[in-house]
């Protein structure tokens, strides 16, 4: 078993992120210019991963805002995770939303319809602190 780990701190532009082989989270906001700068090591992260033997994966998007490079991004890194589910791994994915923040409820549900996933849907409150 490979099992790698990862932690990014988030920055005013982009998310913070964690992986420890059972969890995987995304937090924050993620509104950089070239964003598959940031993503590509997460891509190759899940695809490393997905050459291990099927386990349980909780995936967590928690964004309070994305932009249209974020995501494709994001498009692609769940079409990963639908691949994991596709060779026997055992995934939820839950989109986290704001209150009343419609934007990121029908981004989560359009990936969603597009990859054929079930996402759990997860209400969070505003964070205020969170604005550019």
């Amino acid at each position: 078993m490979i099992m790698q780990t990862l932690s990014i701190t988030e920055t005013r532009n982009s998310p913070a992120v964690s992986f420890d082989g059972h969890a995987f989270v995304i937090k924050g906001v993620s509104t950089m210019v070239n964003a598959m700068e940031f993503y590509k090591s997460l891509l190759a992260l899940l695809d490393e991963c997905a050459q291990e033997a099927p386990r349980e994966l909780q995936v967590e998007i928690n964004l309070c805002y994305y932009n249209s490079s974020s995501n494709k991004c994001l498009y692609l890194l769940l079409e990963r995770v639908k691949r994991m589910i596709d060779k026997g791994f055992r995934v939820q994915v839950t989109w986290c939303v704001e209150d009343d923040d419609e934007f990121m409820r029908e981004g989560g549900q359009t990936i969603e319809e597009l990859l054929g996933l079930k996402f759990h849907y997860k209400q969070v409150p505003f964070n205020g602190e969170r604005l550019f």
